[in-house]
């Protein structure tokens, strides 16, 4: 059990080295503070790959991503050099949906490890392929000390204006 970890490791730190998908992330429109960008990867053989897709988010926020498979059976995925993370064992042909990964702005990686063709053999020819969103929603805002001060400021006025009318 300890070699199979030892080599599924092995093996993601090789498929992080390998050459990676460029996504470009850009803003949604007619929806503030949302973002998206759209990846596709395809494979010609049976087998397991892992394909890298490197964005750049322009905010903080919160990223989130759906896969959606052809002839794929999808394995796991890691963040930004993190820990590897398995998809539920129910996940199989269906979409990945993964939310709520916090992140800066700036690069990131995103590695997704799948199954192609997973009925044929290994390295048999065979056409697999699957495409996805990410998605990133960025934090609210924190108000300015100006603006602080400001809502203070209202919120002292009302309250003294309240203990007037009770006096």
């Amino acid at each position: 059990m300890r070699m199979k970890l030892v080599l599924m490791a092995a093996a993601w730190v090789i498929a992080a080295s390998a050459s990676a998908v460029e996504v470009v992330v850009v803003p949604v429109p007619n929806v503030p503070g949302r973002y998206q960008g759209s990846f596709v990867a395809t494979q010609s053989q049976a087998g397991q790959y892992i394909p890298t897709f490197e964005f750049v988010s322009p905010v903080d926020g919160i990223l989130s991503f759906v896969a959606t498979p052809s002839f794929v059976q999808f394995l796991g995925y890691q963040f930004d050099h993190g820990p590897i993370s398995n998809f539920t064992s129910g996940v199989g042909p269906s979409d990945a949906a993964i939310a709520g990964i916090p992140l800066e702005a700036g690069p990131h990686s995103l590695l997704i490890g799948i199954q192609a063709s997973p009925q044929l053999p290994p390295r048999t020819p065979a056409t697999s392929s699957f495409t996805g969103t990410i998605t990133i929603q960025a934090l609210a805002p924190i108000p300015e000390p100006s603006t602080q001060a400001l809502i203070a400021a209202g919120l002292l006025a009302v309250a003294g204006a309240a203990r007037r009318i009770r006096a």
